[in-house]
């Protein structure tokens, strides 16, 4: 199967649009999904991220999905599909986690319960149709204090289904670092 066939496919049985896949052929599936949902789809890698906080130089060892940090708001629409696969370059495994969100427990992100955690260099589709607008954020399950200190968390945007008329929205997501004069992280943990 190919590539755009198979996600046209997942898409249609991830946003419940009620198509019977099989009856279907690729052709009369994309025309559908046209013209009932728009799959917002996005292809993330967890990395490492270079971002200057400050005059010193640029602190190193961040954890992003993007390579100058911070990580991306992420924008989807209620009751339709998304698809977010994400790749993994850490040396250690990590998964992603859509906090708040009503969905199948398959796409939650929770490792070692709902998905096998995401290996270097592999990569996961998560899969789903949020059903609640709202403003999420998302984060890492797996090595989760270790990659969220240096980073990993992100907002998720579900826009209402129907067009309130805002000009626009102002995301703000506030971290706190801990980082010597150098801009370097200082450890996460430390004995009383």
């Amino acid at each position: 199967m190919k590539r755009r066939d198979f996600l046209l496919t997942a898409s249609a049985i991830a946003g419940g649009a009620g198509l019977h896949a099989a009856n279907l052929g690729a052709a009369g599936l994309a025309a559908n999904l046209g013209q009932r949902r728009a799959l917002a789809l996005y292809d993330l890698t967890i990395q490492n991220a270079h971002y200057r906080f400050s005059d010193h130089p640029p602190t190193s060892d961040m954890v992003s999905l993007s390579p100058q940090a911070p990580p991306p708001v992420l924008v989807g629409h209620q009751a339709k599909p998304m698809m977010l696969n994400v790749r993994n370059t850490l040396p250690d495994y990590s998964s992603m986690h859509w906090h708040g969100l009503r969905i199948a427990n398959a796409m939650d992100g929770v490792p070692y319960l709902t998905q096998m955690p995401i290996a270097t260099d592999e990569t996961f589709s998560y899969a789903f149709t949020p059903p609640d607008a709202g403003t999420y954020w998302y984060h890492p399950h797996c090595m989760t204090m270790d990659q969220m200190a240096h980073g990993l968390t992100g907002v998720l945007v579900i826009n209402e289904a129907i067009d309130l008329g805002f000009n626009a929205d102002q995301v703000i997501n506030l971290k706190d670092f801990r980082l010597n004069e150098e801009g370097n992280f200082l450890p996460s943990f430390t004995s009383r």
